[in-house]
């Protein structure tokens, strides 16, 4: 959905490493030699910036000019690799952009202009939706580590994309060092009012000229800092700038509302679509259901950068033809196809980073995602999330603040949970003679886990089964899956995998199993997640409620010596049971369920600190082992010859499970 303001991008970085992008170089009359920095800490990262400077000129129109000057210094042939060339991205009829000077600076103050030869243009990939999209590139020569490279560029927004209005929304990441950042900031404010929003940075003085105002903001980092694993976004925590002229929310609502509503309206052909699919069906929810599967599963994703493609959605009429589109004409046509029987729905602009917090200005940039919200039923809906099933969001989609575009009202997806995020994995081993095992596992998955697991379930192509099982079942050398259909949307998602073990435990014995043994594709250790010794930023912690039962058979020939006591261990909003007991004459099966049930989806780092050494006690628990010894020989009774008996074959996992079953409503075909 996004269409950045900046249109300012640093090819190949890393996703994370540096939240803003690369945006200045040298004034015109700046010195050449190196700048002279602060010592820092450690370095962490690949590159420092060591001058950004960012000057915004807004006209009362809300087209505005940029001019940016930044230095980069590379400290590691990671740096070298990400730095090579460096350049600036605009959308043809609504941006322009240029490179003014860009040069390699090298550790002894030579100064190596990139020739005339070293600039060239790149196009959008030659797919739908992508043909607008531009890059204009340097590449910068003789560049070694300890270096610097310079680059001026010059961006203009011709057209805004909300007619009008301005908007900017820069992060600066806390893993990059960075020095001597000044953004200026110059507009007309009687005619173009204008809103701010920042942390951690420092302003400055406000100026006046004639009917003109100039703001400036400094930042400085000079202690980088790693970003934690699973930390919230760095939007939520770090140093940024966000400057808007929509007064609040609900204007900014109305304006995507302007570009979005006649494009929603039903017409005969979307209300003959919707009465096909929902023929007989009266009940309202389950007509939802079914308009919802059927745009779900027809109507391809594909994101549109094109023109105001990015911003404005495409006719619900059109998107029915072309059968594809991205998360506005998804939500568009099935809001045409509810409307068509009756069913109020609106977009919900919506954060897939994980970001939890708004700024108090309005700002398109806080968003860059579309999804459906159906007032009647206090449910939100991502058709494009394709295994998702009808009101079941995927985790990024959990937790998030929401504009709800056509009330202009604030609102709130639901956090994952733990009455709705619910898997159970039945594991069963059997130990052969020569310490081999035939192993066999039965996956139910609810929620954004069903989610995920169907998603990849489905990316496995076709005879590549015995490989994913080698790849992701511990000392596994075949197996087969039962997939069941990912692409049916019901919840649970349900499927099965066989596989053999070779020397799964050392026999004769004695000897000792863990539980860990065979299939387990939801970890219950990396759920209990307690790898960090300290935490210092928040964290998504998403709820859930995961049952693993594994049973273990031994062969005759050994015998069960001991088995774990059941135990049960209680953290803050989080409780690991397990329970061990025998199983028939040779076997004992290990029920082991957490249950993780926050009310948020994040936590504090002084949450995590706090309950970390029972987090540890449980995963130290699920270190667990049964016991076993070879099987004292004894003289046995004479046993009485018994009939033959053929043994009956053994039903497929999923066949077996879902015998007594329903079976799911599948969705109707529609005539093109």
């Amino acid at each position: 959905m996004r269409a950045r303001a900046t249109g300012i991008i640093v090819t190949g970085a890393v996703a994370g490493i540096m939240a803003v992008s690369m945006g200045a170089a040298l004034a015109q009359d700046a010195p050449v030699a190196p700048l002279a920095v602060p010592a820092s800490a450690p370095v962490l990262a690949p590159f420092e910036i060591t001058r950004d400077h960012i000057d915004y000129e807004i006209s009362s129109d809300g087209t505005y000019r940029k001019r940016t000057e930044e230095r980069v210094r590379i400290l590691s042939e990671q740096g070298l690799q990400l730095l090579r060339q460096s350049g600036v991205s605009y959308m043809t009829g609504f941006q322009d952009a240029d490179i003014k000077e860009a040069y390699t600076l090298k550790r002894d103050g030579t100064r190596l202009d990139v020739p005339s030869d070293g600039f060239f243009v790149t196009s959008g990939p030659a797919t739908k939706g992508f043909a607008d999209f531009r890059e204009k590139m340097a590449v910068f020569r003789n560049v070694e580590v300890g270096d610097e490279i310079a680059i001026v560029k010059t961006f203009r927004q011709k057209e805004p994309w909300f007619k009008g209005q301005f908007y900017t929304d820069v992060v600066f990441g806390s893993l990059v060092p960075t020095h001597n950042v000044v953004i200026t900031v110059k507009a007309d404010t009687s005619d173009l009012p204008l809103f701010v929003d920042t942390n951690g940075l420092t302003q400055g003085e406000t100026k006046t000229d004639g009917s003109e105002q100039i703001w400036s903001w400094t930042f400085n980092n000079d202690t980088p800092v790693m970003p934690e694993p699973g930390a919230v976004a760095e939007r939520d925590t770090a140093a940024r700038l966000t400057i808007s002229s929509f007064p609040n929310f609900a204007a900014l609502a109305a304006a995507y509302e302007d570009g979005a509503h006649d494009k929603a309206l039903s017409n005969d052909e979307i209300r003959s679509v919707a009465d096909q699919l929902t023929e007989g069906v009266t009940d309202r929810r389950e007509q939802a259901r079914i308009l919802y599967d059927w745009v779900s599963t027809n109507i391809k994703y594909l994101a549109i950068v094109l023109g105001k493609g990015g911003l404005v959605p495409h006719y619900a009429s059109d998107i029915l033809h072309s059968r594809y589109g991205d998360c506005k004409d998804h939500v568009v046509l099935l809001e045409a196809l509810l409307a068509a029987k009756g069913i109020a729905s609106t977009a919900a602009l919506i954060n897939t980073d994980p970001s939890y917090k708004l700024a108090t200005v309005a700002a398109p940039d806080l968003f860059d995602h579309v999804i459906t919200y159906v007032p009647e039923f206090d449910l939100y809906m991502d058709s494009t999330a394709r295994y998702a099933p009808f009101g079941v969001l995927p985790d990024s989609d959990a937790g998030k603040p929401v504009l709800h575009t056509g009330t202009g009202v604030l609102g709130h997806t639901p956090a994952l949970s733990a009455a709705s995020e619910i898997v159970v994995s039945k594991t069963s081993i059997q130990i052969q003679d020569d310490g081999n095992a035939k192993g066999a596992t039965l996956v139910s998955a609810a929620g954004s886990s069903g989610i995920a697991l169907r998603a990849l379930m489905s990316s496995l192509l076709p005879g590549m089964d015995a490989n994913y099982i080698r790849e992701t079942v511990p000392g596994a050398s075949d197996g087969t899956l039962e997939k069941g259909d990912p692409n049916t949307l019901s919840d649970p998602y349900v499927m099965a995998t066989r596989y053999s073990l070779s020397n799964a435990t050392p026999l004769p014995g004695p000897g000792a199993v863990s539980f860990s043994i065979g299939h387990h594709p939801f970890s219950l250790p990396l759920a209990i997640s307690a790898a960090l010794p300290v935490r210092k930023s928040d964290y998504v912690c998403g709820s859930l409620n995961l049952t693993d039962e594994t049973t273990i058979t031994f062969p005759a020939s050994h015998i069960i010596t001991s088995i774990p006591k059941s135990k049960s261990l209680a953290a803050e909003d989080m409780v690991l049971t397990a329970t061990y007991e025998r199983d028939g004459e040779n076997g004992v099966k290990a029920t082991r369920t957490l249950v993780i049930d926050h009310k948020q989806a994040t936590c504090s780092a002084d949450y995590y600190n706090r309950v970390r050494p029972q987090l540890i006690a449980m995963n130290a628990m699920l270190n667990a082992q049964v016991l076993y010894d070879v099987r004292p020989v004894t003289s046995p009774p004479a046993a009485k010859k018994k009939p033959v008996q053929k043994k009956p074959v053994a039903k497929p996992l999923l066949q077996a499970h879902n015998d007594d079953k329903p079976i799911p409503h599948k969705s109707k075909s529609v005539a093109r």
